[in-house]
């Protein structure tokens, strides 16, 4: 999968003159996978971690059909994601901590909020049967990282 990722983030997310001028020692990602909305295919996180794609408040992060296509852009976006058992509008609820508060993003329209400091406050924490996405504070799993 992280091949089909490489070409498609060359091929046809990154435009030409981001490819100009990305280095090629930035051209590294990690990905996650996981089925969002029961269909029995997994959605794919694609997570940006250089400095072209980040900054103070976060890294882009893309989220991707199985066949690659893109349902959002995720701008300034801390790890880690948690993805929800409560489903709403046929997807997992994601929650993520962003601006100092807990945000909830819900699915609507064909996609997540792509900027979580915006997204909707909530008082809910985490729940315990959330699948946590890029936790880089777990010792026990560390995302591998790839080129493109």
């Amino acid at each position: 999968m992280a091949v089909q990722i490489g070409e498609y983030l060359t091929n046809k997310f990154l435009s030409k003159a981001d490819l100009n001028v990305l280095p090629v020692d930035e051209r590294k990602f990690q990905l996650w996978q996981i089925d969002l909305n029961s269909d029995g295919r997994n959605e794919i996180f694609v997570r940006f971690i250089t400095r072209y794609f980040c900054g103070s408040g976060g890294c882009t992060i893309l989220l991707l059909t199985h066949d690659l296509r893109k349902i959002t852009t995720f701008t300034v976006m801390e790890p880690p994601i948690f993805a929800e058992k409560e489903i709403k509008n046929g997807y997992k609820t994601l929650r993520v901590f962003s601006e100092g508060e807990w945000r909830e993003l819900i699915f609507q329209k064909g996609s997540y909020p792509s900027n979580p400091s915006v997204a909707k406050i909530t008082k809910l924490l985490p729940g315990g049967s959330a699948e946590v996405i890029f936790d880089d504070k777990n010792e026990f799993f560390e995302s591998k990282t790839y080129t493109f």
